[in-house]
């Protein structure tokens, strides 16, 4: 009801910016929505330094989720799809949806909790894909995947949309209802080949998010807002 007050004056101040940044489509198409303006999409960056193929390392017969466990990332789709396709599942992270991912959790799955970054890289290098069940504005774990070599399966919307490019760095999958997100995403587990993916695309394609690349972009975005001005 607060938010309904307030729009008319929010778009009269959005209105009035020289030019808008926005981190990915998912937020473009909002602001246009709600706006009615355009913007520049520039990712944020990711520390795909810290985050890099091992060498030598092999892939390891599981899956992985990762990050904070917390109801919007939907955690609990991919470890219930893990259950009914019977694949071993690792979940790395903590957070309030623990016990909601337990509760469907079947016995391949594995809680590691929060874990540190050479850990978490570790598990990139070895995992057969990553799972990305829910739908984040950008969302920084699919590339730092990407970055160690790993594909990554996720719901087509979001952030996802720019991140996973389908059937070469993952695959992006959709649901026409939600009650069938877990079927979905099971027969993808259970027919996931991830021999076709190669780690090197996969790396190339994650470096288009590197902090270097941030600060061009960034750079060349508010360039453009402030020729258009000057």
């Amino acid at each position: 009801m607060f938010a309904a007050t307030q729009r008319r004056a929010d778009c009269s101040a959005a209105a009035r910016l020289d030019g808008i940044i926005s981190i990915s489509g998912e937020v473009a198409g909002r602001i246009r929505r709600w706006w009615g303006r355009d913007s520049t999409v520039v990712w944020p960056p990711v520390d795909t330094g810290a985050y890099s193929p091992g060498h030598g390392v092999a892939r390891d017969d599981f899956f992985l989720v990762a990050g904070r466990l917390v109801p919007y990332k939907r955690p609990e789709i991919a470890v219930a799809a893990a259950r009914e396709a019977g694949v071993r599942l690792v979940v790395a992270g903590d957070g309030r949806a623990r016990r909601a991912c337990e509760a469907v959790a079947g016995p391949r799955t594995e809680f590691l909790g929060r874990v540190d970054d050479d850990t978490l890289c570790d598990l990139y290098r070895r995992c057969r894909a990553l799972i990305y069940p829910g739908k984040e504005d950008f969302g920084i774990i699919p590339v730092e995947a990407q970055a160690c070599g790993a594909p990554v399966i996720a719901l087509a919307a979001g952030g996802a949309l720019d991140t996973v490019v389908d059937g070469v760095t993952g695959l992006l999958y959709e649901v026409a209802q939600d009650d069938e997100h877990v079927s979905t995403l099971a027969a993808l587990l259970r027919h996931f080949d991830d021999s076709l993916f190669d780690p090197g695309a996969l790396r190339t394609h994650a470096e288009r998010y590197a902090p270097e690349e941030f600060r061009s972009r960034f750079a060349s975005a508010v360039g453009g807002i402030l020729g258009q001005v000057t």
